[in-house]
């Protein structure tokens, strides 16, 4: 494990981030897709020795985390973003959509491994499918945050769009399902983007499990248009950014949290 200052942190994060987009090809960059996710971490051995640090922690591979937070923190959260005038005044915001209804189907295609499976996604709205989205991932970090409910794993993902001909006649019925509703907004002070969304998933035998969500997305093509530049300034202050909103996120949910 490493412990780390947030200033360290921040220079950790960003040669991170750098060191994962060095390791695939440059016409892939576009295809990145960095967030980071909170949930309540565990540890296989049942160590709470991290709980103690006053430092951000680097977690080994003995410790894995939920991507779920509670209800009480969740309304908490949408109570900031959502439902104040933060949000009337980001309503020119391309990113900026409220009520999302979607439900993401898990599929399995036709094609070579790794794109023999995906993510179906489905607009509620129009009933029209939208997109198979192969996610590929290559790397992800987890993080004991210092007075905080929740730890947060950060992950760097490759998205890749699969052809309409793969899943136009995908038989939804034989799919593992899960329905999105939430909220999609920009950050305050970021172009990054924050998700909240009340997750049900539906297994094949019709059982409904709900569950609460928040993740923040980087706003990845800035960070692959900086690394292309090696402009190691201006990426210092995005990766501040981003930290600074999950940060935030975390100071949201610090009081102690009802389950």
């Amino acid at each position: 494990m490493k412990s780390l200052t947030y200033d360290e942190f921040v220079g950790f994060l960003g040669k991170w981030v750098t060191q994962e987009y060095k390791k695939i090809p440059l016409e892939c960059y576009q295809q990145v897709e960095i967030e980071a996710k909170f949930g309540r971490i565990n540890s296989k051995s049942n160590s709470t020795e991290f709980k103690e640090s006053k430092k951000i922690i680097v977690l080994n591979n003995d410790y894995h985390m939920i991507p779920r937070i509670s209800k009480f923190d969740f309304d908490r959260l949408r109570n900031k973003y959502i439902n104040t005038k933060f949000n009337k005044l980001k309503k020119s915001s391309t990113k900026n959509s409220n009520n999302l209804s979607l439900s993401d189907y898990s599929v399995s295609t036709s094609l070579p491994a790794p794109l023999d499976k995906g993510r179906l996604r489905l607009n509620n709205e129009t009933a029209k499918l939208d997109s198979l989205i192969h996610k590929e991932k290559i790397s992800n970090i987890l993080l004991s945050i210092p007075n905080s409910t929740y730890g947060c794993k950060i992950s760097f993902n490759l998205e890749i769009e699969l052809p309409k001909a793969v899943y136009i006649n995908t038989d939804l019925d034989k799919c593992y399902r899960r329905h999105k509703l939430g909220n999609r907004i920009s950050m305050p002070r970021s172009k990054n983007t924050l998700e909240l969304f009340k997750v049900c998933t539906e297994n094949r035998a019709g059982k409904t499990f709900e569950n609460y969500e928040v993740e923040i997305e980087l706003c990845s093509k800035n960070i692959a248009t900086l690394i292309k530049q090696e402009n190691n300034k201006d990426l210092e202050k995005e990766i501040r950014k981003f930290s600074n909103d999950f940060l935030e996120i975390k100071n949201t949910c610090k009081l102690k949290s009802k389950k």
